[in-house]
């Protein structure tokens, strides 16, 4: 079945904008990712210091309530212990 000219220039216009759509949905899922890449090593660096706190003042009730809250710091804080943390 012939395609005509002008139809073939519609398609390949078309091909042209979904590609260039495509690549910018792919720019924007890298810039949110590494968004959340970011958010993720500033949350490890607070769980560090909140661990440092938990150790070094033999701080139970705010490791009970973070526990409570569902926030594991089972890590961070053998990890602070490991280092000895002091107040």
């Amino acid at each position: 079945m012939p395609v005509s000219r002008a139809k073939y220039d519609d398609l390949c216009a078309r091909n042209e904008q979904l590609a260039e759509e495509r690549d910018s949905a792919r720019e924007e899922v890298g810039i949110v990712g590494r968004a959340f890449d970011s958010i993720a090593v500033e949350l490890d660096q607070a769980k560090n210091i909140i661990a440092h706190h938990i150790v070094a003042n033999a701080d139970t009730t705010m490791r009970d309530q973070l526990a409570a809250a569902g926030v594991d710091m089972r890590l961070h804080l053998v990890d602070a212990e490991k280092r000895g943390a002091r107040p």
